[in-house]
């Protein structure tokens, strides 16, 4: 069966498209040569040329990891200070305990020089000196005397110069006694006798 002219057309009309979509070249298509697709049985058409690949697109630049700033490590905290050890304050020795004196033995006797008083005249002129002693008092003495009376003074008796020291001193004839007391109540007693022999009284 002979393909009629206006099949061949359609034919060509379609291959074109197909050239412009594809964009193949087929022969007697606009532009060319302007070749005629024979007719009848025996005209073929020119295959289709493959089609060009697409430009092949750039893959999308793949942006470079971003650097992160180096991270800024928190200011160290100084560790607390560490307080000098206290220097505690030097001891203060206890007091010392004083040490008690010696115990001071008990005073002897007392003793007088003279142990006796005799006069034989009246008078100041006439006075004598009484001295006392005691171990370990060198200060400290009383005196009493029987001395003294109602019918008259027979001496007088009067601390010297030393508390140790009596200056006694006949008045009227007679006799007593002189007590000297010392510490501890150690005392001597000492005799006196007055005799007056001048102008004859005795």
């Amino acid at each position: 069966m002979r393909t009629s002219g206006r099949t061949i057309v359609v034919r060509l009309v379609l291959a074109c498209t197909m050239t412009a979509i594809l964009g193949t070249v087929v022969t007697g298509c606009g532009g060319g040569g302007g070749g005629t697709v024979p007719s009848g049985n025996g005209g073929a058409t020119t295959p289709p040329s493959s089609p060009a690949s697409p430009p092949s697109t750039p893959p999308p630049s793949t942006p470079p990891p971003s650097t992160s700033p180096p991270s800024t490590p928190p200011p160290s905290t100084p560790p607390p200070s560490t307080p000098p050890p206290s220097t505690p304050p030097p001891s203060t020795p206890p007091p010392s305990t004083p040490t008690p004196p010696p115990p001071t033995p008990p005073p002897s006797g007392v003793a007088a020089s003279p142990t006796s008083l005799t006069f034989v005249q009246s008078g100041a002129a006439a006075a004598q000196l009484l001295q006392v002693a005691q171990s370990g008092n060198s200060a400290t003495f009383t005196e009493s005397d029987t001395c003294n009376p109602s019918s008259g003074a027979i001496v007088t008796v009067v601390a010297g110069s030393t508390p140790a020291s009596y200056t006694v001193t006949p008045q009227h004839a007679g006799s007593c006694t002189i007590t000297i007391t010392g510490t501890g109540g150690a005392s001597v007693t000492v005799s006196v006798g007055v005799t007056i022999t001048t102008g004859g009284v005795s």
